[in-house]
């Protein structure tokens, strides 16, 4: 049967509170908008992030610029910013932020410093928003702790569309995400043609899924780290902790290593 911690991932359906530290479920933690409330529980600075996220579905720009430092607050005032997150919700009819889904935190008392790592979920009636990583970075003030920064990484997308793609059995989207040298290694290996079959036997819509943990980025290379869950909700479903090497080509994230599955002999 799929371990607890495949249920919590795919459905979404575990909402719970955050601690001081954090609550984990073997590693992952939920930052969700139903929490207990605040005054049970000893100042958190990762309560701030689903308050702040809520605030942008509703465009409740005087609950943002409280959660934010001044810098962010300034950032939330662009013009470009707002429009933006106009044009999203008249996109999504009924948009809700769901829930943030942690992979990676870190908080440090003494200097006042926090940072979560994580996914952020949306639900909407048209579905029109898709959910995405971000890192988002607090420090504590006079005033508790604010978001001081939010930011997204766009080698990560990269590695969550390859995993989409293999779902979608989408196998031209695929090779796009891959190097050159990689997409040919991986074809010899018949890592390709095992994937089709296999995916093709497996009838349900979710095939595999990434979930991050750490990641580093330079100008032109990049790895990523996290957890693969394949055939989900299913008696098959396999797990492997992955880390994948990308190269910029052409102003472009490439995926031109997996380590973890297909590890291909030299």
């Amino acid at each position: 049967m799929p371990t607890r911690k495949v249920l919590i991932k795919l459905l979404l359906i575990l909402i719970i509170g955050i601690t001081f530290l954090g609550l984990s479920l073997k590693n992952d933690s939920v930052l969700a908008k139903y929490q207990i409330r605040e005054d049970n529980l000893p100042p958190n600075p990762f309560d701030r992030i689903a308050h702040f996220y809520e605030a942008l579905a509703q465009e409740d720009w005087n609950t943002i610029e409280g959660l934010s430092t001044p810098a962010l607050r300034a950032y939330t005032r662009l013009p470009q910013f707002r429009e933006k997150w106009r044009n999203i919700i008249a996109k999504n009819d009924g948009l809700e932020f769901e829930m943030f889904l942690v992979s990676n935190q870190y908080i440090d008392e003494e200097k006042g410093e926090a940072f979560v790592l994580g996914k952020v979920h949306w639900n909407s009636k048209t579905g029109n928003i898709k959910n995405y990583n971000q890192a988002v970075l607090l420090t504590r003030t006079s005033d508790g702790w604010k978001i001081k920064e939010l930011k997204n990484f766009s080698s990560v997308t990269i590695v969550e569309d390859f995993y989409q793609a293999i779902s979608n059995e989408d196998w031209s989207q695929l090779q796009r995400l891959t190097t050159g040298r990689y997409w040919s290694q991986l074809e010899k290996a018949g890592v390709i043609s095992a994937l089709r079959t296999e995916r093709k036997k497996f009838n349900k819509e979710v095939y595999v899924f990434f979930l991050i943990d750490r990641l580093w980025e330079a100008k032109k290379t990049a790895f990523v780290s996290g957890e693969v869950t394949w055939k989900p909700l299913s008696t098959e479903f396999a797990e492997n902790k992955v880390t994948i090497r990308l190269l910029k080509q052409g102003g472009q994230w490439k995926i031109d290593n997996v380590k973890g599955h297909w590890d291909l002999k030299k």
